[in-house]
């Protein structure tokens, strides 16, 4: 039918799965929240959790208390609300905020990170939001950490002056993790303090600090 399919994934429903990869919502489903997944819950899911809210319009919201899964892929059609600190302690973290590559319906199509958050990936992290960009809010110093590599696929934008931003591509200091920032794409961090360290660092795209 046309109604909304939204839904609200929580630890108590997680921690009685066992499986080899997962995948809640679909093309079909409406929102998503995600809400304080602690790493007992998810850790009977060996594989990827992939979290699709592909219905026109719809968003994947992490809410109200930090969420770990081993490994993690997130699809939304109109962005991905990222209100808490997320962690794949096993493997990838990957953020899609467009997942249609298109704005027709749709008023967000960004990752929007609000306050000071902290992503954390074992494996390669990768955020992507083609048609409206990756933004963060809030008077916070925000954090992105990854042994595996950190890609910046869209443009990275904060909207309040001055806060800092720290990404760490390499965190196992094993000379493998490289920083990439894709062609045409910009990391802005509004005169915010930015440090990025990593084994190797491809700026296809262009990186500015302001004044910081």
């Amino acid at each position: 039918g046309a109604t909304d399919l939204d839904y609200d994934l929580d630890g108590s429903e997680l921690a009685k799965i066992t499986s080899n990869g997962m995948e809640v919502g679909g093309a079909s489903v409406g929102h998503i929240t995600v809400n304080g997944i602690t790493e007992a819950n998810s850790n009977s899911i060996s594989g990827t959790v992939t979290i699709a809210a592909g219905r026109d319009n719809s968003q994947v919201t992490f809410a109200t208390a930090a969420t770990t899964f081993n490994a993690l892929a997130v699809q939304a059609d109109n962005g991905i609300l990222v209100q808490v600190d997320v962690t794949a302690d096993v493997g990838v973290l990957t953020l899609d905020g467009d997942s249609d590559n298109d704005t027709t319906g749709d008023g967000s199509d960004k990752i929007a990170f609000s306050g000071g958050r902290t992503l954390t990936s074992e494996g390669a992290m990768t955020l992507d939001a083609t048609s409206g960009g990756i933004v963060r809010s809030g008077s916070a110093t925000m954090t992105l950490k990854a042994d595996g590599g950190v890609t910046i696929s869209d443009s990275f934008s904060s909207t309040v002056s001055g806060q800092a931003l720290h990404i760490n591509a390499d965190t196992g200091n094993d000379g493998t993790g490289t920083f990439t920032i894709a062609s045409t794409k910009s990391l802005d961090s509004n005169n915010g303090v930015l440090s990025i360290t990593a084994a190797d660092i491809q700026v296809q795209g262009n990186i500015n600090s302001g004044t910081a």
